[in-house]
């Protein structure tokens, strides 16, 4: 039987990712970097590994004897600062990890599937416009995603088999991020401060599963695969969302750029008396860099069936009433 490692493989992405592998008939090791209880693999027949993939040989060790490895768990920024590393810190740590991991996989002879961010595209594009310069430069986030996605680049011009996926934001259940980074959870807790009239792309995450499996099965190696699913306004995204949830809908903005300066100054501004804001402002800063996109000719050609978005709401709102977590 073959045999895949999926790194972060308890995350939203990574359960999703562990469940389509085995319904093809992989034997599959997750591998988490904490313990506890993890909702997305209950019920999956996994081997689960709890380490710190970033540790020094950590890697080597991880990805032994696995023809496939899967990096659903790469370093990314959530926080604007970290009280126990600067910006460069995070970055060269980040970094380093990429780096461990391609040689890991180089030297086991495995195939190497890079989970990366789908603001990339614009980052590494003509569409790198003067709004998105300044948002990318204000957060760590987009730089660290972007040196990751260089190096697997990098890599796969080298002729390491390599496959690069860039998924849009994903909903869909098993999201156990905390509440005020996940879209869904933060509106039933009345934790979104307001909606927006911008325009982002959302995707179920079990859709993007299908899709990155299916690129696999293609062999596509090397080329960054950009998955996206439907178009909508914040607006109208909250407004589904409170609506199937039967809560309140956030207040409406008509502008986000204000909100994201508001919020982005009270994260600083938190940081410096030492303490996390209640509403970081990465999220914000995402939508504000997000805008509306079609299906690449690649995905269509993957042939895989988006399902309705208002049913990857309610199969959300399911799973987090079914686990008491509204």
């Amino acid at each position: 039987m073959r045999r895949a490692v999926v790194l972060g493989g308890g995350g939203h992405f990574g359960a999703a990712l562990c469940a389509g592998l085995l319904e093809r008939g992989w034997n599959v090791t997750a591998v988490t970097r904490t313990g506890g209880r993890r909702a997305g693999l209950q019920k999956l027949s996994v081997k689960r590994v709890i380490c710190d993939d970033g540790a020094t040989g950590a890697m080597r060790h991880l990805v032994r004897g696995h023809e496939l490895i899967i990096d659903a768990a790469a370093p990314y920024a959530l926080d604007l600062h970290d009280g126990r590393q600067s910006h460069s810190q995070r970055l060269a740590a980040a970094k380093d990890r990429m780096a461990s991991l391609i040689f890991a996989a180089r030297a086991n002879g495995s195939v190497l599937v890079y989970i990366g961010s789908f603001l990339t595209r614009y980052l590494m594009s003509e569409e790198y416009d003067r709004r998105l310069r300044i948002i990318s430069a204000s957060h760590p986030y987009f730089r660290m995603k972007l040196e990751l996605e260089r190096l697997a680049k990098k890599a796969a011009k080298r002729g390491d088999p390599i496959i690069i996926v860039n998924p849009t934001s994903l909903l869909g259940p098993g999201n156990l991020r905390i509440v005020e980074h996940c879209f869904v959870a933060s509106v039933l807790h009345g934790k979104m401060p307001a909606s927006f009239p911008d325009i982002i792309n959302v995707m179920d995450v079990r859709d993007a599963a299908e899709a990155t499996l299916r690129t696999l099965d293609a062999g596509i190696f090397g080329m960054p695969i950009w998955l996206s699913g439907h178009n909508i306004s914040v607006h109208d995204l909250t407004e589904m969302i409170a609506k199937l949830g039967r809560v309140e809908c956030p207040p409406r903005w008509r502008g986000l750029a204000m909100g994201a300066a508001v919020l982005y100054a009270l994260e600083n501004g938190m940081s410096v008396l030492g303490r996390g804001s209640r509403f970081p402002s990465l999220p914000v800063l995402l939508t504000l860099a997000s805008r509306a996109v079609d299906q690449s000719s690649c995905q269509r050609a993957l042939g895989v069936d988006l399902r309705p978005l208002e049913t990857t709401i309610r199969d959300e709102i399911g799973w987090y009433r079914s686990r008491d977590l509204t």
